[in-house]
């Protein structure tokens, strides 16, 4: 897998289109932050998609996500736990119950946000929220 990785960093997507790998390497909780940055710059959806849902992801590859109009892409940064704060609260005051849904579901969401989303109309993000509270403690 090294072997890819490096193939992957060091040309460019055009040269190198083993989708199939890049997809792999994209998702694998073991590739670093700085191979992440250079995924996040590749034109494809799913690797893309599979950047912003990586563990490993950088704050500022997760902000610059959460600006483009993609649900799935903005779904993965709304869960990511390296999601900067100013996003989470963005995304909790959004219309979309489904990006709200994800910030209550974030293990790294402030307990103040949990507690705003504990107060929804919306069912199921306001279970989602006193779950997440429930299972906290001096967050």
């Amino acid at each position: 897998m090294k072997r890819y990785i490096r193939a992957a960093i060091d040309t460019s997507y055009d040269d190198y289109n083993d989708f199939e790998v890049y997809y792999k390497i994209a998702s694998d909780p073991k590739t670093s932050a700085r191979e992440l940055v250079k995924f996040a710059n590749i034109p494809d959806h799913a690797i893309r998609y599979n950047v912003a849902a990586n563990p490993n992801c950088p704050p500022e590859v997760l902000e610059k996500f959460a600006s483009i109009d993609d649900f799935i892409l903005r779904s993965n940064v709304a869960a990511n736990p390296n999601t900067p704060v100013s996003v989470l609260e963005r995304f909790a005051r959004c219309k979309d119950r489904n990006l709200r849904w994800a910030v209550a579901k974030n293990p790294s969401t402030p307990k103040y946000i949990l507690e705003k989303l504990s107060k929804s109309t919306d069912s199921i993000v306001r279970s989602a929220a006193k779950e997440a509270l429930a299972g906290r403690t001096g967050t």
